[in-house]
């Protein structure tokens, strides 16, 4: 059955020729015998059955070309209301005068009437509708003088109004169910539009949601995998030089590859828990089992333990905490631990030697993270990584400022400037990590200072946002080697 109507609605034509045949084969027949049988001239009967044959063939365009098929059937009706009255017609075993508009296949007009209001377009429904009520009118003229309507109307009765008010409803009822049909397709046109639309936006929104979580996902696993892997790469390097001279010390470094190993499997463990999430639908008992061990995601208490494991393998780094430890959202945490790792990561690969790495947490008023060091650059990165603009995207999605580029003329600096603070929390005092014995005595007073100055810079820039900003996300120094971010 929805084959058959898809079908009958792709082909109007066609239901309209097969509905104007039927609807010729009811009425026609009663018509044509009873002018054949009329005792007027020829010429006269002629013209009424072509004039009803023209009307009848409208029927089969009434949908396609609704304006000119109706004027075509007014044109006919016309013709059939200024004929005389066909003389000594046969009714009933009587003879009389019968007008032409009043013979049956006269309300083939009706349902052009009713398919121009439906079907016809702007202003044509309400011009045909006019038309009509003054055919009613010429129509009630001419009939109120024939002969046949005074044997059907009571003596004493007003034919002219009666006529006209029988003509007047059939044209008001036809245009209202052609007007009905018309408001009725409109709406469950809107309908379906509007049901299609929302489809679509809902679909679109799926496709975003699942861009952003790829994104999220390509960062995440950007992070986790090129810091990992900077860290491994650097410790098993400086394991096979040592080894050469001191096969004690090269032994040293794996476990820290080891832990470093294990951490990034933890992580990754994490986001393949996310990839492996079943939908909503899926019943309780038929969804995976979960490692809700790897589900934690790291935040400002993990921030001391990466510094000193990477001050374990050798790079001289230092942590500098100030103001206290909470109050701050999930996602911000987060964002903090990612822009120390990656900074951290970029001064394995790309910074060259250096001789002070300073990392400094301030959350006295606001939460801000920055990270310098003194390298030179070791000019081998190839432009491809996304590091640098991973590290914008997150802090900008959690409302913040970022900046990165040259730090007093040598070295480079990151600062992060997440967010206002959270929620009230009791000061805590300051907590300085000092890097291995050996180099803190020799480094940390001059990295804190570094990092203090860097930080002042970044406030004083916020403070004045129409100066321009010396730390420059959109500057890339020459020590990066290429005009890409490095990874």
């Amino acid at each position: 059955m929805a084959r058959l109507d898809r079908w009958l609605r792709r082909h109007p034509l066609i239901v309209d020729a097969a509905f104007a045949a039927v609807l010729a084969a009811v009425l026609f027949p009663s018509t044509a015998p009873l002018v054949t049988s009329s005792t007027s001239p020829a010429a006269v009967k002629m013209a009424v059955l072509a004039a009803f044959v023209v009307a009848h063939a409208t029927v089969a365009v009434r949908r396609w070309l609704p304006a000119a098929a109706y004027g075509t059937c007014c044109a006919a009706m016309l013709m059939l209301v200024v004929t005389p009255p066909l003389s000594g017609v046969v009714m009933n075993g009587d003879t009389t005068d019968v007008p032409a508009i009043l013979l049956p296949s006269s309300l083939v007009f009706t349902v052009l009437l009713y398919s121009i209001a439906a079907h016809g377009s702007g202003r044509q429904p309400f011009g045909a509708l006019l038309v009509a009520v003054l055919g009613a009118a010429v129509t009630t003229v001419g009939l109120a003088a024939a002969e046949v309507m005074s044997a059907v109307v009571p003596a004493g009765w007003p034919i002219a109004v009666i006529i006209g008010g029988a003509l007047g409803a059939v044209v008001i009822a036809a245009w209202s169910l052609g007007r009905f049909r018309k408001l009725r397709q409109d709406s469950v046109l809107a309908l379906a539009e509007r049901a299609r639309r929302a489809e679509a936006d809902r679909e679109q929104r799926l496709r975003e949601a699942a861009e952003r979580e790829r994104a999220r996902i390509a960062t995440e696993m950007h992070d986790v995998v090129a810091h990992s892997l900077a860290v491994v790469v650097a410790q098993a390097e400086a394991g096979r030089m040592a080894a050469v001279t001191d096969p004690a010390r090269g032994a040293a470094v794996l476990p820290v590859i080891v832990s470093t190993g294990r951490e990034a499997m933890s992580d990754m463990r994490a986001l393949l828990g996310v990839l492996r999430q079943p939908p909503a639908e899926t019943p309780q008992d038929e969804r995976p089992h979960r490692d809700d061990s790897a589900s934690p995601q790291p935040g400002l208490r993990d921030i001391p333990g990466l510094v000193d494991r990477l001050a374990g393998t050798g790079l001289p780094v230092r942590l500098h905490r100030i103001g206290p430890d909470g109050g701050w959202t999930g996602a911000e945490e987060l964002v903090a631990y990612r822009v120390v790792q990656e900074s951290l990561t970029n001064v394995i690969k790309h910074a060259g030697p250096v001789t002070q790495v300073a990392v400094m947490v301030d959350s006295t008023d606001g939460l801000t993270v920055t990270v310098t060091d003194d390298g030179i650059g070791s000019g081998d990165s190839d432009g491809l990584g996304g590091g640098l603009t991973g590290m914008r995207a997150r802090v900008q999605a959690v409302g913040g400022h970022w900046s990165a580029g040259p730090s007093n003329g040598r070295g480079w600096a990151v600062t992060a400037q997440l967010a206002a603070r959270a929620a009230d929390v009791p000061a805590a005092s300051a907590d300085l990590h000092p890097v291995p014995p050996g180099s803190a005595a020799q480094t940390g007073t001059a990295v804190q200072t570094a990092a203090a100055d860097n930080a002042r810079t970044h406030s004083a820039a916020a403070a004045h946002p129409d100066r321009p900003t010396p730390v420059a996300a959109q500057s890339l120094p020459a020590r990066r080697s290429v005009v890409g971010e490095p990874t």
